[in-house]
């Protein structure tokens, strides 16, 4: 009849109300690579801020995640930038297991430009430790990979970091000769920051040979 009709009308009016403010009040849950992407820039946002403990959170997040839906290249930007910030912290322990991890993904990958980038970071962590002749092999590697991949800017970033290793171990003339290469790739790629940064290695280590010429002049006391 009709009343039993318009109660089975209000019974429905009130489950579509009840739906539409479920819906309103509890969104979907983005996916996980949105989820993933948004922790990578708020990580991102932390570390330019200097608040590496919190990067380091919102990078292994990212981590986690990348590697539960399989984004490999991703997953290894995302560790890459978390050693970045243990490095920062002085946490080597932690950062190298982190490395080793982003290298083996990116072996498995097969992804030459990936491999180059950890094996440079490798080798910068290895001069941080002072273990020079490490650092060295490492970046030998990655540039060699670099050049394999043609990819003028990483070249020119292996070799700024290649300049110190070399300095290190009194290998100053060779030291000289990489950083003029990093900074005429630099250059050629209109990359200004990197070119100034290889200038500035060029002129240390310049100084650097300057004192040791200085003292080795001095005569031995008398």
């Amino acid at each position: 009849n009709m009343q039993s009709f318009k109660l089975k009308l209000r019974f429905l009016l009130l489950g579509f109300i009840v739906l539409i403010a479920s819906c309103t009040s509890n969104p979907p849950m983005p996916s996980l690579d949105k989820q993933a992407n948004a922790f990578m820039v708020k990580g991102q946002n932390q570390f330019e801020r200097g608040q590496w403990v919190s990067a380091i959170a919102y990078w292994q997040q990212a981590v986690d995640l990348y590697q539960q839906i399989d984004k490999v290249d991703l997953s290894i930007k995302a560790l890459l930038k978390l050693a970045e910030s243990y490095q920062r912290l002085g946490h080597y322990q932690k950062a190298e297991p982190t490395l080793k991890m982003a290298l083996k993904q990116a072996n498995n990958s097969g992804d030459e430009i990936q491999q180059a980038q950890v094996l440079g970071s490798l080798g910068q962590l290895c001069y941080a430790k002072g273990q020079v002749e490490e650092a060295q092999k490492y970046l030998e590697k990655s540039l060699q990979l670099a050049k394999q991949a043609k990819q003028p800017v990483l070249q020119a970033w292996g070799l700024l970091h290649l300049g110190p290793v070399l300095a290190a171990q009194q290998n100053y003339l060779m030291a000289q000769t990489q950083l003029t290469q990093s900074i005429q790739l630099a250059q050629q790629q209109n990359k200004t920051s990197l070119a100034l940064k290889g200038l500035m290695n060029k002129v240390s280590i310049e100084l650097q040979m300057g004192d040791e010429l200085t003292e080795a002049g001095k005569s031995p006391p008398s």
